[in-house]
Order: structure tokens, then sequence, then C-alpha cells
């Protein structure tokens, strides 16, 4: 990607989809599976993840680091995450 003002190296990762149906929710799987988009990431050199939450989702996105961030031409905010260097 070409660099941004959130992340001059052009490094990040979008998380696109999330959701996790009714009967399943409650469980911690949508923690399990941030978890482990977080940690691909963190391998792949990404230091920057950024979604589009529900108001619904955004709770759980903020319980685990993300914050949020009015991205120009958009309704939903963007939770963005910053990642350590590794």
């Amino acid at each position: 990607m070409p660099p941004k003002p959130m992340e001059p190296n052009g490094r990040f990762g979008y998380i696109s989809s999330m959701f996790v149906v009714p009967e399943h929710r409650g469980h911690g799987l949508a923690g399990r599976l941030m978890a482990a988009l977080i940690d691909k990431a963190k391998n792949l050199g990404i230091n920057l993840l950024s979604l589009q939450a529900s108001e619904a989702g955004r709770p759980i996105y903020e319980k685990i680091g993300f914050s949020t961030w009015a991205e120009m031409g958009t309704n939903v905010p963007t939770v963005l995450k910053r990642l350590p260097n590794p």
C-alpha cells in the first residue's frame, strides 16, 4: 500500500466483515479471532490495523486496544490499533 499519514511505511492491515453468528456470541469467540489476527499481523511486520465497527462491535474492539478514528468520507467510525514493532 502507498504511505498514509497514519502509517508512513505503507504497511497496515484492514479487517473486513468480522461476524459471529448470534447463537455463538458471548463466549469470547470474537476476542480469540481478533487475537489470532493481531498475532498474524505482528508476524507479517504490520504495525497498524484498522476496521469499520458497528455500534454493537465497537466495545469488543475497544476492549482489546482499538480506538476510534473518524476517517473522512465514511459514516462508520474506523477503529485503529497500533501494534508494537517486532
